[in-house]
């Protein structure tokens, strides 16, 4: 498998070598669980807190850059509300954000 990995790492290099580092850009999703309880709290390290049900309800944030750096595009923040309570009166193009909606978030 490290062999397969590595001969596919190489293709990948030579597809990419033919483009300035200023054009090839990425782009990557991080979530955060921001009604998520702790596992266990302070007084029981090891024990796990029994009778919490895991709130999952969270946002997303959509991060996107080229190879160099130079050119990092605006945050996208995605959640379940179309404007959330937090955020009404807020200029969020101030902040250099994008906030977007999704029912599925």
């Amino acid at each position: 498998m490290p062999d397969e990995a590595h001969t596919k790492m190489n293709i990948l290099r030579i597809t990419c070598g033919g483009y300035d580092p200023d054009d090839i850009y990425n782009m990557d999703e991080t979530a955060l669980f921001w009604r998520y309880a702790p596992n266990s709290g302070i007084s029981s390290l090891d024990d796990s807190i029994g009778g919490i049900k895991k709130d999952k309800a969270r946002i997303t944030l959509v991060l996107t850059s080229n190879a160099t750096g130079s050119d990092r595009m605006t945050i996208w923040i995605i959640g379940k509300a179309v404007m959330p309570r937090a955020l009404r009166g807020v200029n969020l193009s101030t902040m250099s954000v994008v906030w977007k909606s999704n029912k599925k978030a």
